[in-house]
């Protein structure tokens, strides 16, 4: 609740009022680990944004990793916000250091 006051030439009234905060990310669903930002300003829309994986030193810390979609990156950090900005779900540290050369992959087929 709050009390709304209004005045004019003619003097104030004060009038109690409800106020109700629209979430605009109600029932929203980000993909992978991106979280929902709801545009208060214009007072409709959303959009869905990505955390900060690392602080601004670890962004840039040579540590290569490999990650299980065969993709090298600069370190975890860089790997976890590249996967969060691509959609690419269940990313994970495959090795550390470079990938290697992948010359004749073999598929297995589970029965």
């Amino acid at each position: 609740w709050y009390t709304c006051l209004a005045c004019n030439r003619y003097g104030c009234a004060e009038q109690d009022a409800y106020l109700t905060v629209l979430d605009l990310c109600k029932g929203v669903t980000c993909p992978g680990d991106k979280y929902c930002v709801g545009n208060y300003a214009a007072g409709h829309g959303h959009t869905c944004e990505c955390p900060s994986f690392c602080d601004r030193a670890d962004m840039f810390a040579s540590d290569w990793v490999c990650s299980n979609y065969c993709e090298e990156q600069f370190n975890e950090c860089m790997m976890k916000d590249d996967a969060c900005r691509n959609d690419k779900f269940g990313i994970e540290v495959l090795n550390k250091g470079r990938c290697g050369k992948i010359e004749h992959p073999v598929i297995l087929e589970e029965e």
